[in-house]
C-alpha cells in the first residue's frame, strides 16, 4: 500500500502466485468491514443484478446504484451472493454522500453485504440470515473469483472459469475519501 498525502488517497497493489494446490480456491480477494453508516452503493461495471465470471452475459456494463441491503439475494439455501463483475469504480457512502470511492487500475469484482462468506456457510436456510446479519458492511474486492458452474445440480465451472494453478494474478486500486 502506498499513501499519497497530496492526493488524499491510498493506492493498493496486490499480487498472488497460486501454486499447485490440491484444493480449488474460490477467490483471490481483499476484504474489509466498513462502518454501518455507509449503506449507499454506486458503481460503474456490470449490473444491476448479481453476476459472476461465468454468469454475466445479461449483466451489461453501465452505472448502477443500490443499497447494501438490496445486494442480498433471496436463495432458499444460504450461500455466497451479490457479486458484481468488471467494475471500474465503486462508491460506498452515507445518506449525505460522504464515504469512499474505490477506483480500479483495470477492473475488479466486488460484493457488499451484511455477512461474511464464513457466516453464510454456517446458516442452512436463507430465511435465517436475519439471525447473523451484522450492522457493518462486509466489502470484498475480488481480483478473481471462481465461476459458479451448476454444481447444485450438475457440473462445476468450466475450466476457463477456474483459478489456475501455477499462475500469477494481480490487481490494484485506489481508495479515496468522498467529503
Amino acid at each position: 500500500m502506498k499513501q499519497s498525502e497530496s492526493l488524499g488517497c491510498l493506492f493498493v497493489p496486490r499480487l498472488w502466485h497460486k501454486c499447485a494446490m490440491p484444493v480449488a480456491l474460490l477467490c483471490l480477494a481483499r476484504g474489509t468491514v466498513v462502518p454501518s453508516l455507509r449503506q449507499q452503493l454506486a458503481w460503474f461495471g456490470r449490473g444491476p443484478m448479481e453476476n459472476y465470471q461465468d454468469r454475466k452475459n445479461a449483466a451489461y456494463i453501465g452505472m448502477y446504484s443500490s443499497t447494501v441491503e438490496d445486494m442480498r439475494e433471496y436463495y432458499a439455501h444460504a450461500q455466497t451472493m451479490g457479486e458484481r463483475c468488471d467494475t471500474r469504480w465503486l462508491t460506498l457512502t452515507n445518506s449525505n454522500g460522504k464515504g469512499i470511492k474505490i477506483t480500479a487500475n483495470g477492473t475488479f469484482d466486488f460484493s457488499a453485504l451484511h455477512y461474511t462468506d464464513q457466516e453464510l456457510w454456517q446458516v442452512k436456510y436463507g430465511h435465517d440470515l436475519e439471525n447473523i446479519r451484522r450492522n457493518e458492511v462486509v466489502l470484498n474486492l475480488d481480483c478473481i473469483q471462481r465461476g459458479i458452474g451448476n454444481a447444485s445440480c450438475g457440473p462445476g465451472p468450466r475450466p476457463k472459469y477456474e483459478i489456475k494453478k501455477n499462475s500469477t494474478y494481480q490487481y490494484a486500486f485506489r481508495i479515496e475519501a468522498i467529503k
